[in-house]
């Protein structure tokens, strides 16, 4: 219990989720023409290439290979990967590895959203009303 005088800051980590998210293979082409000015054609083989810098980008190679890596790219696309993920970060041993002053674990604050009136759907988002 703190002291009413003590001074204590409070960090909270809000996550805004809305659960699975899944990348077609166009994605991240659209995003390097949108952000970089950069046109290629989608296809595995490009995105490897760019992930790697192999592919001349005029002088962005690092910046843009950093930008589409695999790791930020590696999306929870599904329930199964989101449970083990959830199952993961709510673990004491996880929460835990940094204890607050009073040696407390990490709390998260969820913010969730439901995804409702969708006619077009290319992220294939859960939709509907979700409850937890």
């Amino acid at each position: 219990m703190t002291n009413s005088k003590e001074k204590v800051v409070h960090i909270v980590h809000s996550i805004d989720t809305e659960g699975p998210l899944y990348e077609s293979l166009t994605a991240p082409f659209e995003r390097l023409e949108k952000h970089f000015g950069v046109l290629l054609t989608p296809s595995k083989e490009n995105l490897a290439k760019i992930q790697r810098a192999e592919i001349d980008l005029g002088g962005k190679e690092k910046q843009i290979a950093k930008a589409f890596s695999p790791q930020l790219l590696d999306y929870i696309d599904n329930y199964g990967k989101l449970d083990r993920m959830l199952e993961h970060i709510g673990s004491k041993s996880f929460r835990n590895k940094m204890e607050d002053s009073y040696g407390g674990g990490w709390v998260y604050n969820w913010h969730c959203v439901d995804h409702i009136g969708y006619d077009v759907n290319p992220r294939k988002k859960d939709i509907g009303y979700q409850y937890l």
